[in-house]
């Protein structure tokens, strides 16, 4: 019978150095060829996906990615950007841009304020699975 070690502990015995663990101790998953920050955001594509198909959304982006802009006197300027995790068109014609929420940050509470003034035709609603089921709250 042979000795069962992880490969963390392989790794470990070895002296490489370890990748540290995230620091909100997401895992980041791979589907469909598409790198995802955590299980969370897995489930939920995999829930959209099911509604695409049932036809009541069309159009479903993996990380949509949108300039923020902050206003000069003189022109536009670009001061960031925004990924969201899943952009779509729902039933009613509207566009959506989605994220999944674990812990909000206080860089994303700017960028989300920012998403907010620069696109303000677009709705932007966080998502949340409590008790096996998923909680969304649109963002004014």
């Amino acid at each position: 019978m042979g000795l069962r070690i992880t490969e963390r502990e392989a790794a470990l015995l070895l002296g490489e150095k370890l990748p540290p663990h995230p620091k909100y101790h997401n895992k980041p998953e791979r589907l469909d060829g598409v790198q995802f920050d955590s299980q969370l955001e897995l489930k939920r594509y995999c829930y959209l996906v099911h509604v695409e198909m049932a036809g009541l959304l069309t159009d479903l982006m993996v990380h949509p990615r949108f300039d923020l802009l902050a206003a000069t006197p003189d022109q536009p300027v670009k001061c960031g950007e925004y990924e969201g995790d899943f952009s779509y068109i729902d039933e009613m014609g509207m566009w959506v841009v989605e994220d999944t929420k674990g812990v909000v940050l206080p860089l994303y509470a700017l960028k989300r304020k920012l998403f907010r003034a620069n696109y303000p035709d677009i709705k932007l609603v966080e998502v949340r699975l409590c008790k096996k089921q998923w909680s969304s709250q649109v963002v004014a």
